[in-house]
């Protein structure tokens, strides 16, 4: 049977929504999954533990935290620990690396013992850090190199790549055809007449606060609003934007339950503070799932990204950091519902949306693992 070797800085593919759409596809072709990460805070990997098909984990770093100095300064010691994982492996096979500070270091070792690594390339690293100068030049040139000798290199889009290379596999950041039909199978309640959706990933740098901000002004005085959050939000800003009557909290949750909440929401928000440069050329998968579901979104006008979905009519933009501004907006679509009928009427004028993540994932596994020889 073939392997599959994922490594990710993450205590468990979970953690990553990204990981959990593509190992059910490994494994439904017959490929088995091992899994080796990054347990920043201890009980993290227990707590996400994968419960699909069995898997194998575990952990190859532990502690850190998330977001912090520390958390910073162990970067290097987690690419020297998949550098010498993957040079003392048994036996040569394929290695799955999320992220170029995994890639990077497996590439070396490859080198050496000419293991096929996939370089899933979700976050350009380089802009993450927002370098600049000669040290800018010499990282983007390393991941240049580190996707040029990848069997693969997996991006959500070109926006963020000057360089078109041979190993390029565009996969943009759409729902699984499984996911989408079990969400669309569940009920979902609408907790008000006008509902606005937030999910996922919601630090204050995703927009948490300024979305906080903004509907308390938008529902002073309304009884029909509410705003629905399902997704991550930091311990130290938590209370700031949840605690509130009009605010449905539904926590972190599966990616089907999150799915089927469209279904109850009017509008969705994705904010990203633009001095962090990747946020300028966001590929969230929420807008790949609003598409689907057919619920209009608003974005911070700095993202450049979401211009063509702007320029279509089925998103709307606001500048990042200005709550007045995205408070007059939801007034607007509230007081006036014709406009976001528009946006929906909208979404059947653009091209067909890209094959959902499943089909497309399935070329990239026949690339690297060509059908006939799997068994």
């Amino acid at each position: 049977m073939k392997q599959i070797t994922i490594l990710a800085p993450l205590p468990a593919p979970g953690r990553r929504q990204r990981l959990a759409k593509m190992i059910p596809q490994y494994l439904s072709v017959g490929i088995s999954v091992r899994f080796r990460g990054w347990d920043r805070v201890r009980g993290e990997a227990v707590q996400w533990k994968w419960t699909g098909a069995p898997i194998d984990e575990a952990i190859i770093l532990s502690g850190g935290g998330h977001s912090n100095r520390l958390a910073r300064a162990m970067y290097p010691i987690w690419m020297l620990r998949v550098f010498f994982f993957v040079l003392l492996a048994s036996e040569r096979q394929t290695f799955h690396c999320l992220g170029w500070e995994t890639a990077f270091p497996a590439t070396l070792a490859a080198l050496l013992r000419r293991h096929p690594i996939i370089f899933d390339d979700a976050d350009r690293f380089s802009m993450i850090l927002g370098l600049t100068g000669a040290l800018r030049s010499v990282v983007m040139a390393l991941e240049d190199w580190t996707a040029a000798r990848s069997a693969l290199h997996i991006i959500p889009s070109r926006s963020r790549h000057t360089k078109q290379l041979n190993t390029d596999f565009v996969l943009p950041n759409t729902p699984t055809a499984k996911d989408l039909d079990l969400a669309a199978a569940k009920v979902a309640e609408k907790p008000a007449g006008f509902v606005v959706y937030a999910n996922g990933w919601l630090p204050d740098t995703r927009g948490a606060l300024l979305i906080a901000e903004a509907f308390k002004r938008f529902a002073n005085g309304k009884s029909d609003v509410a705003l629905l959050i399902a997704g991550f939000v930091p311990d130290e800003i938590r209370d700031t934007v949840i605690d509130a009557e009009y605010v449905n909290y539904k926590g972190e949750m599966p990616q089907v339950e999150a799915l089927a909440l469209y279904k109850a929401s009017d509008v969705l928000l994705t904010f990203y503070d633009p001095a962090v440069e990747i946020n300028r050329y966001a590929e969230p998968n929420k807008w790949g799932d609003a598409m689907c579901f057919g619920v209009p979104f608003i974005v911070n006008s700095e993202v450049e990204t979401a211009r063509e979905f702007i320029d279509a009519g089925v998103a709307f933009a606001v500048p990042y950091g200005d709550p007045d501004a995205l408070a007059a907006l939801l007034t607007e679509l509230y007081e006036n519902p014709e406009r976001l009928q528009s946006a929906v009427r909208n979404f059947g004028a653009l091209p067909e949306i890209v094959s959902a993540f499943d089909a497309r994932f399935q070329e990239a596994i026949d690339q690297v693992f060509p059908r006939e020889r799997r068994n």
